[in-house]
């Protein structure tokens, strides 16, 4: 009797041991988990499809572990290194100055040469200032485009109704929140990328977007209809400005989230094929009542950080030689800088639209003088594949055609920007470096969208036969 209680005991406490042991290991293999997803960038996009394969479900493990354990730890890579001498000690790198005082000394460190490489839209490092490369192409039009990324395997985001359908909500508040989602994940997507490639920016994730588009849409043959709000002045000033508040603005009124890029600047509405070439004649009236508003309202009344012209020209009593917009000093200094009080806005051109002034508009010569008519009407980015402002900027200054002063300006706008989205400071004072991958693609993004999705159904009563459907009284 007492040797089989004996026996029956140390069975219990073996597989008691048992049970211990297995827990612990169970534990192990819970925190390598949690580990895997949160302090790993490129971990976290494997874990997620390994969550994925399990239940079709990431979010219900995302939301489970992070219930338990809190949000993600992530180590942000700078794109500019501050923190090393000699630069530690220049006043660019001081955050406590203002973003012009700033800028203006990082110029003043700068040889002509360095800031003619500056003018691409691929900006090139300045290793002797611990300055990393930027890249300027990236797109956020309904959600963070993915044309042209060099992204790793893995990363999913939101996308959004085509802006076409996004204008049909007439809904701005609906619109900010779209884009804050779109920059909280284009955050997100640049600082992942970033530590991806040793701080080095790519293409398609930088942290400026050519978006909102506010073009009227005039034509529905026009061929990129559906990448704006509409065709109503006053529903592309509301609905645009809306979306540029929530791409730029964040929980830090220091730094912009993301820089929005208002286009096309000013009167584009098709014909699609003929853009390069086509010059619209334009009275002063419609210039102002119709083609204007909406860009007026990104710059006086949200604030956008950037604009791109339009590819095509435009011909007006200021302006009667039809010059390109990229080109076209009444265009951008007369009323962008001037009447619109925004003299340190960036502007970017569209691609290729520089080159264009000479193979398309010939309107310049060659591209020497192509390169300076668009950059002392203040282009102050050629944005392209085959760009032309680092190849033919130097001759045209050593020719008098545009001064140094007005390429030092231009390039002092652009590293303005960068400031004001604490590329250049460290990363414990910018809150936006530690948006990581949780942000991506969620199920309260997902949510979102589907309510953008189904108020961007639009149903027309045809009541008194209003439409031209002769018969339909529903």
């Amino acid at each position: 009797m007492a040797r089989g209680c004996g026996r029956l005991l140390w069975r219990c406490r073996l597989q008691r041991r048992r049970i211990k042991r297995a827990m612990v290991a169970l534990s192990a293999l819970l925190v390598a988990f949690t580990l895997l997803i949160y302090w790993n960038p490129a971990g976290s996009v494997k874990a997620r499809n390994f969550g994925k394969n399990l239940d079709g479900n990431w979010d219900s493990w995302r939301n489970l572990i992070r219930s338990l354990v809190g949000e993600p730890l992530f180590t942000p890579v700078p794109s500019v290194d501050c923190q090393s001498p000699p630069q530690s000690g220049y006043p660019f790198c001081d955050p406590s100055l203002g973003p012009e005082q700033r800028a203006t000394d990082l110029i003043a460190r700068l040889t002509l040469d360095e800031i003619i490489n500056q003018t691409t839209s691929i900006a090139p490092d300045i290793p002797r200032l611990g300055i990393g490369p930027y890249n300027w192409r990236s797109n956020c039009l309904h959600g963070w485009s993915k044309s042209g990324g060099h992204w790793y395997s893995g990363l999913t985001w939101t996308v959004f109704a085509a802006p076409v359908g996004l204008g049909a909500t007439f809904n701005p508040a609906l619109i900010k929140k779209v884009g804050q989602v779109t920059a909280d994940e284009g955050r997100a997507l640049h600082n992942l990328m970033l530590a991806h490639f040793d701080g080095n920016s790519t293409e398609a994730a930088g942290l400026n977007c050519f978006s909102p588009n506010v073009n009227l849409l005039r034509d529905p043959r026009w061929g990129r209809a559906q990448e704006t709000f509409g065709e109503d002045p006053y529903l592309l000033s509301q609905i645009g400005a809306a979306y540029t508040h929530g791409l730029q603005e964040g929980d830090d009124p220091k730094y912009l989230k993301v820089a929005a890029c208002a286009k096309h600047f000013a009167v584009h509405s098709g014909p699609e094929e003929l853009r390069m070439e086509f010059r619209a004649n334009v009275s002063l009236h419609d210039l102002y009542d119709t083609y204007l508003p909406a860009f007026k309202s990104q710059v006086l009344g949200a604030k956008v950080s950037q604009m791109m012209p339009a590819y095509s020209g435009m011909r007006c009593k200021y302006q009667p030689n039809g010059a390109p917009d990229a080109a076209n000093p009444f265009l951008l200094k007369t009323v962008l800088r001037q009447q619109f009080d925004a003299p340190n806005i960036s502007i970017i051109s569209d691609n290729g639209a520089i080159i264009g002034t000479v193979v398309f508009q010939k309107f310049a010569s060659n591209f020497e003088e192509g390169a300076a008519v668009c950059i002392n009407a203040t282009t102050d980015l050629d944005l392209g594949f085959d760009e032309i402002y680092p190849h033919f900027l130097p001759s045209a200054v050593k020719d008098s055609l545009v001064s140094a002063e007005t390429v030092k300006e231009s390039v002092w706008r652009s590293f303005l920007l960068r400031i004001r989205l604490g590329d250049f400071d460290p990363s414990s004072m910018v809150p936006y470096q530690f948006i990581n991958s949780s942000h991506l693609d969620t199920l309260a993004n997902q949510e979102l969208n589907l309510q953008a999705a189904r108020e961007s159904i639009v149903l027309l009563k045809n009541a008194r036969n209003f439409t031209p459907f002769s018969g339909w009284n529903t």
